[in-house]
């Protein structure tokens, strides 16, 4: 099996299992208590002025899941396959350089050049492929984020011309959401970088 293997990309699995595997842990354990804590603080606030301005927030919960629940296993798995390339390219560099004497006697200069580029060029379209996922994913959200802000607002403007709400329980709400939506970008980046965690430390083991 080692024979039939680069050493380098061999201990370049090694290395970096061990550190995915702290960060999407220490990750997940940061994200998860945050999120719920201030998720079900914010519903209850809200609840607290007025139930009437839950919906918009309650629909944007439900999708946000969704959406992660969809786009972050395909995250996971470009993460695996960046992480395979990454693997590859390091095992052709550090190869190259212990085996050189014997890549200068027998080599061909040109072939080399291939080979090596060869090895960049699929670690840098695995990588693009990751990006596109994670780019895709922060224009849904931010869409999302976009209908949230509309939705309760005109909820919020449309409850205190009726005299329901007041306004500053109207103000207060709307800036709730607005700390959701700032929160929620963060999230997203927390939940990507736990995906590629998870993807490298499949990948190593």
């Amino acid at each position: 099996y080692f024979s039939n293997d680069f050493a380098g990309r061999l201990s370049q699995k090694v290395m970096q299992t061990g550190l995915s595997l702290r960060r999407s842990v220490g990750q997940l354990i940061d994200a998860v208590w945050y999120v719920t804590v201030f998720w079900i603080s914010g519903i209850g606030i809200l609840a607290g002025f007025d139930v009437r301005l839950m919906p918009p927030l309650l629909v944007w919960l439900v999708a946000y899941g969704i959406a992660l629940w969809i786009i972050v296993p395909r995250i996971k798995a470009r993460a695996a396959a960046a992480s395979e390339a990454h693997s590859q390219l390091t095992g052709r560099i550090v190869d190259s350089y212990t085996n050189i004497q014997t890549v200068k006697l027998f080599g061909h200069t040109a072939r080399e050049d291939d080979y090596a580029r060869t090895g960049m060029e699929n670690q840098r379209e695995a990588s693009f492929r990751v990006m596109a996922e994670v780019s895709n994913m922060e224009l849904l959200i931010t869409v999302m984020n976009g209908g949230l802000l509309l939705g309760h607002g005109a909820l919020a403007l449309w409850l205190w011309s009726l005299g329901e709400v007041s306004v500053g329980a109207a103000a207060a709400s709307l800036a709730l959401v607005m700390r959701v939506i700032t929160m929620s970008h963060w999230v997203m980046f927390v939940a990507s970088e736990i995906a590629e965690n998870v993807g490298q430390v499949r990948d190593g083991a």
